[in-house]
């Protein structure tokens, strides 16, 4: 009994580690084993770019929930103004 949950803890220390080491690794690994070629066509141009913003606000009264969207509002005309494309 005690060498089944020793091995059920060695597997759940692998399995909460595997996504910091071994699954950028085996990224790494598949990109060399198959690497593929992009083309102009494969990449987006930024005017049908969009974005959702999602602010999680609990019984929030006052000015901080109007100032955040206040600077949303402020970062979206300044990146209108600035887009290159």
């Amino acid at each position: 009994m005690a060498m089944a949950l020793f091995i059920l803890g060695v597997m759940c220390l692998l399995a909460a580690c595997h996504p910091f080491i071994t699954y950028p690794w085996s990224l790494i690994v598949l990109q060399v084993i198959c690497p593929r070629r992009r083309t102009w066509s494969d990449r987006i141009h930024t005017s049908h770019l969009s974005c959702a913003v999602c602010v999680c606000a609990y019984n929030e009264r006052g000015a901080s929930s109007h100032a955040k969207v206040e600077n949303l509002l402020a970062l979206r005309a300044r990146a209108s103004r600035t887009s290159r494309y």
